[in-house]
């Protein structure tokens, strides 16, 4: 069996964190329900899924 990969034309390939930025402004109630602090950049978790 080879080790090798194809990939068609076309596809697309992806390992790891995926990155994703969003901005918005907000107020702090919505930083407090999601347990978010203003400015600060995190890793997405369960909790932030309805975002």
């Amino acid at each position: 069996m080879s080790n090798k990969l194809t990939l068609r034309r076309g596809s697309f390939f992806g390992i790891g964190n995926p990155l994703l930025d969003v901005s918005k402004e907000v107020d702090e109630e919505f930083l407090e329900k999601y347990k978010l602090k203003e400015g600060e950049a995190i890793l997405a978790r369960e909790e932030h899924a309805p975002l």
